[in-house]
């Protein structure tokens, strides 16, 4: 049975007509370790909401007396009440309902029925989404009065406000910059232009070309390829196929991947590893919508929607004539680029745990618990690999782990390793050079090796919030060696 870490701090509202919904979901929280308070209507829960307060709020849709969409807007209007995440649970999947409930003001929805295990981990996630946005906006030397709290966080739950939220539901973040991204997601996907995904390797291309195509409701399949290692020679077969007869070993018709895909989505990815003749046949097929299969003479009309992807810098690939530059304008219409996961920390509390639940299942485990510092110590390292990265490296961490708490020293030996092939970084992005001239060491003077020494220590310490042991493998040195500097520098 799965735990909650927090027992007894929160607090959640169940509200359902259905008696049997509330007893099984009620004993089953209550076992992982919430308070809950139930409600048989709308009304009922915001008098309750009015006289007490609420972690969350699980809220039915269909209900006598007053539903759940009227009582969504009510507790939305009180002013003076504190915010609180709202789940909205219905047995209607319906577009529209789901939409006018995110938009009264729920934070989610679940439809019904949904087992007791997956109903806890949407809650779970919802507090962990809260208090990853109250750690990354929220400073120890900055506290917000209850006013500015509430208007923050209805601000980052109207970031929630899509047309299609349940298309966004495997991309794990609270990150503002993901919100604006699946925005002009939700723009671009309904029409048959080509869409560009760029981003570093790991970023989440491929799950962004499945939301795509998701909102688009094409009828047709989402066909992915990558194009790395596709030589000239087998691309248009591939692409295109061939008739009977059109080489040697043809003795039967077979379909191309714009076929497979037709009314459908063709994913390629890695678009400039892309040869020259392959980049011709591409281009033909953009510009007029019609291709060849080999051996034909007649052409065949195309209404599949093609995504491209790749991890390069698209312009430098055009600068260097790897890719031409009339496919380029075809297929840099529409662009779509994926920030690195060192530029979306906020969202590194929610994929650890998000992860350690995969990892868990695959591995056939209970679910380990995070260390506190873990966050910390993976905030400092830049993954190269981005997310996939990092669940990779969770899970193996997982199958070596063989306590309750989840050991780190797994994840200590892969970066101690990769950090002796390239070195370390101090600040985001920043190099030693820019951290000297910020410090005003170097107004208009060199500065000594031990004042650089101090700033480094100094540096290292606020990145690791005062964490000597993360600080300690931040500089590469050992922690006693780092407590005597960080006692020398104290002491003037």
């Amino acid at each position: 049975m799965t735990r909650h870490r927090e027992p007894t701090t929160k607090k959640i509202l169940l509200v359902d007509d259905h008696q049997r919904s509330i007893e099984t979901y009620s004993e089953y929280l209550t076992l992982t370790g919430y308070k809950v308070v139930t409600a048989e209507n709308g009304k009922e829960a915001l008098e309750k909401t009015q006289a007490d307060s609420f972690d969350l709020i699980l809220m039915d849709l269909k209900m006598p007396v007053m539903d759940g969409f009227e009582a969504i807007r009510r507790i939305r209007e009180i002013k003076s009440l504190p915010f609180v995440p709202i789940i909205a649970v219905s047995a209607l999947d319906k577009p529209d309902e789901v939409k006018r409930a995110l938009e009264l003001g729920a934070d989610e929805f679940v439809e019904k029925p949904i087992h007791e295990e997956a109903l806890l981990a949407r809650i779970n996630a919802m507090f962990r989404l809260k208090e990853a946005i109250q750690k990354a906006t929220i400073g120890e030397e900055k506290v917000r009065s209850l006013e500015e709290e509430n208007t923050f966080l209805k601000n980052q739950r109207n970031l929630n406000k899509l047309e299609s939220p349940k298309a966004f539901f495997d991309i794990v973040t609270c990150s503002p910059k993901m919100h604006c991204i699946f925005r002009c997601i939700e723009k671009i996907a309904s029409n048959l232009a080509p869409v560009l995904i760029t981003g570093e390797t790991g970023v989440g291309k491929e799950l962004v070309a499945k939301v795509i195509h998701s909102i688009s409701k094409r009828p047709g399949k989402l066909i992915s390829i990558n194009l790395a290692g596709v030589d000239d020679e087998h691309f248009a077969d591939t692409l295109f196929g061939h008739v009977k007869g059109a080489f040697t070993s043809a003795d039967r018709s077979r379909e191309g991947l714009i076929e497979s895909a037709s009314s459908g989505t063709l994913f390629l990815d890695e678009i400039g590893d892309l040869g020259p003749s392959a980049q011709i046949k591409l281009l033909r097929l953009l510009q007029d919508g019609e291709y060849y299969p080999l051996g034909s003479d007649h052409p065949r009309v195309s209404d599949t929607r093609i995504i491209f992807a790749t991890n390069c810098d698209v312009e430098e690939l055009v600068k260097s004539g790897k890719i031409r530059q009339d496919l380029y304008y075809r297929i840099k219409i529409q662009n779509i680029h994926l920030p690195p996961l060192r530029e979306r920390l906020e969202d590194l509390s929610l994929l650890i745990d998000h992860f350690l639940e995969k990892a868990a299942q695959k591995t056939g485990k209970k679910k380990p618990t995070a260390p506190h510092e873990l966050t910390l110590l993976l905030s400092n390292y830049h993954f190269p690999g981005n997310i996939r990265q990092l669940e990779n490296m969770i899970f193996e961490a997982v199958a070596h782990n063989s306590g309750g708490m989840l050991s780190m020293e797994t994840l200590r030996n892969t970066i101690k390793i990769e950090r002796k092939g390239r070195g370390r970084k101090l600040e985001s992005g920043l190099d030693l050079l820019n951290l000297l001239e910020n410090s005003g060491l170097m107004n208009g003077r060199f500065p000594s090796l031990h004042e650089v020494e101090e700033l480094l220590v100094q540096a290292a310490m606020k990145r690791s919030e005062g964490n000597q042991k993360i600080a300690s493998e931040l500089l590469g040195v050992s922690r006693p060696t780092l407590c005597r500097r960080v006692k020398e520098i104290e002491k003037g």
